[in-house]
């Protein structure tokens, strides 16, 4: 990882691309906040003579760094063992001619690196990017990230070309920017079988989405648009992932009963449910799990359901009592195993034994272990490849905490 700061970190890299031999090069280049530009473009073209080493590389310049001059240098470059490519132009891009000024989605036609990368497997970017990307033929892991230059993102349907094994679509935390999954008639994504969106309002654009293979869905932080379907005429005849196993929903807002029956029954065949909530008070976990559970339609969705985690932490707040109402329902169409922190099952037996008696008897509640700092969660391993994965932690990894009580 590379700071241009001091000639001494610019010596060092110097030094250790002469020694190193041939030995692949893992390269992390961070840019911003750096004062010295002569000094970045020398440590540039150093790197870039290495392209043929190249294993990882990840790339983020800074708001004076001459972007246009490195992706003219790296155009007809091959990479032959670069499996990790990150670039995020970020306030850069605004510096891209007009013609190369984002207007919708990004187009996997190489313009960089166009004399080869064939082991090149996974690819990060933010949307500042464009249409600068390298070959993608091979790509399995993509994950596209919003930036604050781009005021839409639309879905990109030549996702449909690709063989991706595990996409995360990353929106925006705040503002009125959002990354729209607004999908045409429909987009196949024939080998996905991880899904991660984020900070996104959730359209008509997922139920658009056939994904034949697709294991776990994965919503974090979304927004759930409202549907223009009634449900009567939304559901008969309608897609839902054939294959899915697990719906896992971190900190998301609440959705509304037709979006709730939409979910259910996109996600009809999963056996895994995992509710996580960081937030004390409302709206939180607590109202997500009434809405999804309280409806008739929902209840009897989800026939296979097999084990419901709640890792929600206003919990401690409340008494079982809705969830008995949750769970009179689904008891009749499945007798899941619902997972609970143990000190949050302590309180409960002290403060409403018999509403939790109760509970035990429609579903199995097994205690989280406590020894657990975090939720196990179905995420590829392979992601945690190489020195850099704990930098991408806020990206990539799913590290969600698991909130514990105390009576």
């Amino acid at each position: 990882m590379a700071h241009a700061n001091s000639a001494n970190v610019v010596q060092r890299l110097d030094a250790y691309l002469e020694r190193s031999g041939n030995q692949h090069l893992f390269i992390w280049v961070d840019l911003r906040g750096n004062n010295h530009l002569q000094r970045s473009i020398s440590m540039m073209d150093n790197i870039i003579s290495h392209v043929d080493r190249w294993r990882q590389f990840i790339f983020i310049p800074d708001s004076m760094f001459p972007i246009d001059r490195f992706l003219l240098r790296i155009e007809h470059r091959a990479a032959p063992n670069l499996e990790l490519f990150s670039l995020s132009l970020g306030a850069e891009s605004r510096k891209l001619p007009p013609s190369d000024q984002y207007t919708g989605s990004p187009s996997f036609e190489p313009l960089i690196l166009r004399g080869g990368a064939p082991q090149l497997t996974t690819l990060w970017f933010d949307t500042s990017v464009r249409r600068h990307l390298p070959p993608s033929s091979n790509i399995t892991t993509l994950h596209i990230k919003k930036d604050d230059s781009a005021v839409y993102f639309t879905f990109p349907p030549s996702l449909s070309i690709l063989n991706l094994t595990t996409l995360t679509l990353d929106g925006e935390h705040h503002g009125s920017y959002m990354l729209v999954t607004t999908a045409p008639a429909s987009i196949t994504t024939p080998n996905l079988t991880t899904l991660r969106i984020c900070n996104q309002c959730i359209h008509s654009g997922l139920k658009n989405w056939r994904a034949p293979l697709l294991e776990t869905l994965i919503l974090e932080r979304a927004r759930f648009g409202e549907i223009a379907e009634a449900p009567e005429t939304s559901m008969p005849g309608k897609y839902s992932f054939p294959n899915l196993r697990a719906l896992v929903m971190i900190d998301n807002e609440p959705c509304s009963r037709l979006s709730a029956i939409v979910l259910t029954h996109l996600t009809s065949s999963i056996k895994e449910l995992i509710i996580s909530d960081s937030r004390r008070r409302p709206p939180n976990g607590y109202t997500l799990v009434t809405e999804l559970f309280n409806y008739e339609y929902t209840n009897q969705g989800w026939p296979r359901l097999q084990e419901i985690t709640l890792n929600i932490r206003s919990l401690d707040q409340r008494d079982p009592e809705f969830l008995v109402r949750c769970m009179q329902t689904r008891c009749q169409v499945s007798h899941p195993t619902l997972k609970l922190d143990s000190g949050l099952l302590k309180i409960w037996m002290i403060k409403h034994r018999l509403c939790l008696l109760e509970l035990g008897y429609l579903c199995e509640i097994e205690p989280l272990a406590s020894s657990n700092s975090t939720i196990p969660i179905h995420w590829p391993a392979d992601l945690h490849d190489g020195p850099f994965y704990k930098l991408f932690d806020r990206l990539e990894t799913l590290n969600v905490p698991k909130y514990s009580f105390e009576e």
